[in-house]
């Protein structure tokens, strides 16, 4: 799990086939940090079908805004360069497994 810029983001947004996780969070959120353990556990779980990134909306505002992001975390499940769905709040990891699989049937 990396933290990325917008910019970045949206880079692989437009590169990327297959299934993107994005976790928008901020360094003062107390749930964002208690999700940490959780996604990287996402993240080992679903090597090979998601790829799990962050995203401070405190440094990246303007993409939080254009992605409708209004509370923290925000968890934004993007294929093919579209958000397919979203979770906010803090989840366990198998709460996020089952979120991604039902979503990439």
């Amino acid at each position: 799990m990396v933290e990325l810029t917008g910019e970045q983001i949206n880079q692989e947004i437009t590169n990327e086939n297959g299934l993107i996780l994005v976790d928008v969070f901020a360094t003062w959120c107390g749930p964002c940090r208690v999700i940490i353990p959780q996604l990287i556990d996402v993240a080992k779980q679903l090597d090979n079908k998601i790829r799990v990134v962050k995203l401070d909306s405190d440094q990246n505002q303007e993409w939080a805004s254009q992605y409708e992001v209004q509370g923290l975390p925000t968890l934004l499940l993007i294929k093919d360069g579209n958000v397919i769905d979203r979770l906010e709040g803090a989840y366990m990891s198998n709460e996020i497994i089952d979120f991604v699989q039902q979503k990439h049937r």
